[in-house]
């Protein structure tokens, strides 16, 4: 019997699948995200280390010297892992869109806000400032197709202001304070903070990547089309989706909710890209609409099963399409290392800001500002984007995911340690 076409696919989405296990296990043994332990997996398995598969326009794999791989096999296994992580992508976002509880938002009202727009406003001055520095001073370009140096620096400043509320989450839940008035101010902000964030990058991708310039017709041309999106977007929160509820409730079967949500998940996606939007604002505002349909979709018992093996390919994906070696020169890291200091004291500094305005303590205001200091999957998603896309060059892309890791090796223990010696993180 001749070889099938998707035998290297098997192979390498069963070898995947196993070691993501057991990464995860290692990392809770150790007490390290999930996130970082894939993203590690993943640069052990691409071109970095083991060479299992390199993720390019012609991948490869060391495996042929065993098996021998046809170039369509190798092909085929790129288009498949692609197709996967992209999935994951929207996926992602989906989730992140039904943790977000609009009553809760307004609940928390103004000092929410506040703290979010703290920790968004001054990591993109921060990021700004940082990137056009980096193209005219060091002299490393941070974007390869000639697209104007200040749209990419405000891109980055835009990526480098999202927060990553699981990693705080996962600490407040181990040292038994997620029900304290901080606690839920963090989660309030983090979510607000999501929402601006996912909106304006997914915004400025649509802007560069249309061929609308900056002049009115341009402007206007946009903005209908984000209105028509969301528009449609409130019909359907409003009206449709509950009438789909009531409807599909007179049947016995619990998954036809999860049917509904992915399919709905895909088809704002579509609708966004029809429209010259990001498919991830679709994904992202299919998540806020079935999120915040009471008792619909239950996302931790109904999704996590999917979830749990499909995300994880976004992050082992990152490391397959890059060769870290290439990146381990003195300048990259030393710049990585200055971008995570220095975005973590901007992302630390403007929500510690933004809390003390409303009323914090100071001891408190800087662990809230502490906790938006964590960077993860959100930075990750669209970086990657941005560098599949052509918006960001390697070195810029590379830099970026070094300052990462970083962030989150760092911002663990550093949250841990400031927690653990305040006196009033109980009020």
């Amino acid at each position: 019997m001749a070889p099938s076409e998707f035998e290297l696919s098997f192979i390498i989405i069963a070898l995947f699948i196993f070691l993501v296990k057991i990464i995860h296990i290692i990392g809770r043994r150790f007490e390290f995200p999930d996130v970082l332990g894939e993203l590690i997996l993943g640069f052990i398995l691409g071109p970095t280390v083991l060479g299992i598969f390199y993720l390019r326009d012609q991948p490869t794999t060391s495996l042929n010297s065993l098996f021998g791989f046809t170039d369509e096999q190798l092909e085929t296994t790129g288009l498949i892992i692609r197709f996967i992580s992209e999935f994951a992508v929207l996926l992602l976002l989906f989730k992140v869109g039904t943790e977000v509880n609009l009553s809760e938002l307004k609940a928390l009202g103004k000092k929410a806000i506040g703290i979010a727009t703290g920790g968004i406003v001054v990591p993109l001055i921060v990021g700004v400032i940082f990137s056009l520095l980096l193209a005219s001073v060091v002299g490393i370009p941070i974007t390869p197709n000639g697209i104007s140096n200040m749209e990419i620096a405000i891109l980055v400043g835009m990526i480098l202001s999202a927060t990553s509320i699981g990693i705080a989450l996962r600490i407040f839940m181990d040292l038994e304070i997620i029900r304290t008035k901080i606690s839920q101010t963090v989660v309030g902000a983090a979510v607000l903070d999501d929402i601006i964030v996912v909106t304006a990058i997914g915004l400025m991708f649509t802007y560069i990547t249309s061929n609308t310039s900056l002049n009115l017709a341009g402007v206007i041309q946009i903005l209908i089309e984000i209105s028509i999106f969301f528009v449609i977007s409130i019909i359907l929160f409003k009206f449709v989706i509950p009438w789909f509820k009531r409807f599909t409730g007179k049947f016995d079967d619990k998954s036809i909710p999860l049917f509904v949500s992915i399919g709905f998940m895909l088809a704002m996606a579509v609708l966004a890209q029809i429209l010259q939007l990001t498919p991830i604002i679709g994904a992202f505002v299919a998540g806020v609409i079935i999120g915040n349909e009471d008792d619909y979709l239950d996302i931790h018992q109904d999704f996590e099963p999917i979830t749990t093996w499909i995300i994880p390919f976004f992050f082992l994906s990152i490391g397959l399409q890059v060769n870290a070696q290439e990146l381990a020169t003195p300048i990259l890291i030393v710049i990585a290392v200055a971008l995570t200091i220095i975005s973590m004291a901007a992302k630390m500094l403007g929500g510690a800001a933004g809390a003390k305005v409303f009323g914090f303590t100071w001891d408190q205001s800087k662990i809230i500002g502490l906790a938006m200091a964590s960077r993860g999957e959100v930075t990750l998603i669209f970086a990657t984007q941005a560098f599949v896309l052509g918006f960001f060059s390697f070195e810029l892309y590379g830099i970026i995911i070094l300052s990462v890791v970083m962030t989150i090796i760092l911002s663990v223990p550093i949250l841990k340690h400031r927690i653990t010696n305040s006196k009033d993180i109980i009020t």
